[in-house]
C-alpha cells in the first residue's frame, strides 16, 4: 500500500513515589509533597527546585532522589536523572521501582544494555512489577525481539487485562506481525477503557486496512482525527484507504492538508500524486511525484509512478528516463520493465521491448499486463503458437480482459482456426468498454468471415465496423473493402 509506515511513540513508564517514607523534618516533608504536586501539574522546574531543597534537608531519603530523578527524566536530563537514581539505590538497593526508573533513563539515553540489566534486576525482585515489565517489553520490541516482548506484555495483562499501554503495545506487535484479528482485539480493549484514544483508533484503522476492510478503516481514522485533527500519519493513512475505495477527491484533500502544513513530508507528496493519478489529473500527479523526488530522489516507487503519469501525458521520452532510472535502482522491477517495453515497442524497437516483456513475466509470472504484452509481441512477430500459449496463461488469470480475448482471436485467425477466432472476438466485443477499440474488433470479425468465405457475414461486420468508426482513413479502407466484397457477390 502507498501508506506511511507508522512508528508508534511508546512512552516508557516511570514510578514516582507519592507518599514516600517519613523524612527528617516537617519542612522537608512539605517540600517533598510540594515537589510531587508540582510534577503532577506539569511544573517540572518548580518540582526540581522543591525536591532539591528537600534533598538538602533529608539527604538520606531515597524517595526524594527517586522523585527528582523522575522529574529530570521528564526534562530529558538523563545524566542528572541517573545520578539521582544511583543515590536512591545506594540508600535502598532492593527497590524495583527505582531500578525500573534508572533503566528507563538509560533506555532513553541510548544505553540499552544497562537498561536491560536494570529491568531484569527489578523483575528479579518483583516479577509482577508493572513498569519494569512494560518497559522491558518496549526495549525487547525495539531490539526486534517481538516474541519475548509479547511474553512480558501477556504476563502484565494477566495481572491487569485493562492495562491501556500494554494492550496498545501488544496490538502494535500483532499488527506488525500480520496477526490482525489479535491486534484488533487489543485495540478494542484499549478503546473500551479509553474510548477517546486517538492512537488506538488510528492503530485500529491500520489493522482494518490490512484486512482489506477499507470503509471501516476510514471510519476509524476519521474518529481518530476528531481527537487529533492535526495528525499527519492518520490523514495519510485515511488517504490510502480513500484511494483503495476509489474516493480520489477525498484522498487528495487529506494529502493537501498535510502538504500545506509540512511541505517536506515525502509521503504526503507521494500519496497526493497517487490520488491525482486516480482522478486522471496526470499533469498534477507528475508534479506531486516530482516534489516527492526532490525530497527522496532514489525512491524507485516514486520514479515509477511519475513514469506512469508521464506515459499517460504522452511524454514517452521522459517516461522512459524514469523507467530506466527505476531499473538502475531495482533491476527486478517488473512494472518498470513492462512499461519500458511498451514505450520501446511504440518507438519501433520490437526486440528490446520483447526482452523487457519476457523478463517482466519471469519476475512476475502473474503479471497480466506483461503476459498480454509479451503475447501481443510474439503475435506481431509471427509466433502465433507461442503467443496463444502466453495469452492463454493471461486469460486464466483474468478471464474478463477484452484485449487478451481479442489477441487470442488474432492468434487463432493466424492459424486459420476461424471458428475459434470468431468465438474469441465475440467474447471480447461483449466485454470491451473502450468504444475506440470496438471498430477494430468488428473489422477483424469481418476478416475472419471473409477468410472463411462467408462474404455476406463479412460485409455485415465490416459495415458494423464502419458505422462505429470515426477515423477517416480507416473508414475509407472499410468502404473499399465492402465495395470489393459486394462486387464479388455479383460475379
Amino acid at each position: 500500500m502507498t501508506r506511511r509506515l507508522i512508528l508508534v511513540l511508546t512512552v516508557l513508564s516511570l514510578t514516582a513515589i507519592a507518599g514516600g517514607p517519613a523524612v527528617a523534618n516537617d519542612e522537608a516533608e512539605d517540600l517533598f509533597h510540594r515537589g510531587v504536586r508540582l510534577e503532577e501539574s506539569g511544573n517540572l522546574e518548580g518540582a526540581v527546585e522543591a525536591l532539591s531543597r528537600a534533598a538538602e534537608l533529608a539527604p538520606d531519603n531515597a524517595a526524594v532522589f527517586n522523585n527528582r530523578g523522575v522529574v529530570f527524566s521528564r526534562l530529558k536530563q538523563y545524566d542528572r536523572a541517573i545520578e539521582d537514581f544511583d543515590r536512591a539505590l545506594a540508600l535502598n538497593p532492593a527497590s524495583p521501582g527505582v531500578l525500573a526508573n534508572r533503566g528507563k533513563a538509560c533506555h532513553e539515553k541510548g544505553d540499552a544494555q544497562q537498561a536491560a540489566q536494570d529491568y531484569d534486576k527489578a523483575l528479579a525482585i518483583d516479577p509482577d512489577h508493572p513498569q519494569a515489565r512494560y518497559n522491558r517489553a518496549v526495549l525487547l520490541r525495539q531490539s526486534n525481539l517481538a516474541a519475548e516482548a509479547q511474553g512480558d506484555l501477556k504476563r502484565l495483562l494477566r495481572l491487569d487485562s485493562d492495562n491501556v499501554e500494554a494492550n496498545l503495545l501488544l496490538g502494535r506487535i500483532y499488527l506488525n506481525g500480520g496477526s490482525y484479528d489479535k491486534a484488533l482485539k487489543c485495540f478494542d480493549a484499549v478503546l473500551k477503557r479509553s474510548p477517546d484514544s486517538a492512537e488506538a483508533l488510528r492503530s485500529r484503522g491500520e489493522a482494518l486496512f490490512s484486512k482489506g476492510r477499507f470503509r471501516e478503516a476510514i471510519d476509524s481514522f476519521t474518529e481518530s482525527l476528531k481527537r487529533d485533527e492535526q495528525n499527519a500519519d492518520t490523514l495519510l493513512n485515511r488517504c490510502s484507504a480513500f484511494i483503495r475505495v476509489g474516493e480520489f477527491d477525498s484522498a487528495e484533500r487529506d494529502c493537501r492538508q498535510v502538504v500545506s502544513r509540512t511541505p517536506t513530508d515525502f509521503m504526503a507528496h507521494f500519496n497526493l500524486g497517487t490520488a491525482l493519478m486516480g482522478s486522471g489529473k496526470y499533469q498534477e500527479a507528475a508534479e506531486a511525484f516530482t516534489k516527492a523526488l526532490e525530497l527522496r530522489p532514489d525512491r524507485p516507487d516514486c520514479l515509477y509512478n511519475r513514469g506512469l503519469a508521464l506515459k499517460r501525458l504522452k511524454e514517452p521520452k521522459k517516461a522512459l528516463e524514469d523507467f530506466n532510472r527505476v531499473l538502475e535502482l531495482d533491476s527486478d522491477h517488473a512494472g518498470a520493465l513492462n512499461n519500458r517495453g511498451i514505450i520501446l515497442w511504440s518507438e519501433k524497437h520490437p526486440e528490446e521491448a520483447t526482452r523487457d516483456f519476457a523478463r517482466a513475466v519471469t519476475l512476475d509470472p502473474k503479471n497480466v499486463g506483461a503476459l498480454k504484452n509479451l503475447g501481443a509481441a510474439c503475435l506481431a512477430q509471427g509466433r502465433s503458437d507461442e503467443a496463444a500459449n502466453i495469452l492463454g496463461k493471461a486469460l486464466r488469470l483474468d478471464g474478463k480482459d477484452a484485449q487478451i480475448l481479442g489477441y487470442l482471436g488474432d492468434a487463432a485467425l493466424e492459424k486459420r482456426r476461424f471458428r475459434d477466432a470468431l468465438s474469441f472476438y465475440k467474447r471480447s466485443l461483449r466485454l470491451e468498454t473502450d468504444p475506440n477499440r470496438k471498430p477494430g474488433l468488428l473489422a477483424r470479425m469481418g476478416l475472419a468471415w471473409e477468410e472463411s468465405h462467408k462474404v455476406s457475414e463479412a460485409i455485415k461486420y465490416y459495415a458494423k465496423a464502419l458505422n462505429s468508426c470515426n477515423d477517416a482513413a480507416v473508414r475509407t479502407g472499410l468502404e473499399k473493402k465492402i465495395d470489393e466484397l459486394k462486387s464479388r457477390q455479383k460475379r
